[in-house]
């Protein structure tokens, strides 16, 4: 059974902003509508599945109805990491040069003589969350 990977526990107020959801077992869900005057123990509806999703009724707080399972919760989809690289010309004083997208720049600043004289290349790299 696959349990889904770094999921965080569902957030009513993220799900309703549009942040996506699934279940706890990989799932496909969409937060449909919360009912503040239902139950608060079913008060969260949502389509569950791919390609043909159906609607289910969760608490608040993501769990899914007596006789689901537990796999059937939602969590919150882990937000995807973006590694970003650039390149920099690093100087023997210590400056660093323009930051460029790919190595070729960086090196090919030096031999137009865009920069000063070049001393190392250096890789910068560093990761968001989409």
């Amino acid at each position: 059974m696959y349990i889904a990977p770094n999921a965080g526990p569902f957030d009513l107020e993220k799900a309703k902003s549009g942040r996506p959801i699934q279940t706890l077992d990989g799932s496909k869900a969409k937060f449909v509508v919360h009912i503040p005057d239902a139950a608060p123990r079913a008060s969260v509806v949502a389509l569950v599945g791919d390609p043909y999703p159906i609607l289910m009724v969760f608490s608040e707080s993501g769990s899914a109805q007596a006789g689901e399972g537990a796999n059937s919760n939602l969590v919150m989809v882990p937000p995807k990491k973006v590694h970003h690289t650039k390149w920099a010309n690093m100087y023997g004083d210590g400056q660093m040069g323009k930051v460029y997208d790919t190595r070729e720049e960086a090196e090919l600043s030096c031999i137009l003589g865009l920069e000063r004289e070049e001393v190392t290349i250096t890789t910068i790299t560093w990761e968001t969350e989409e």
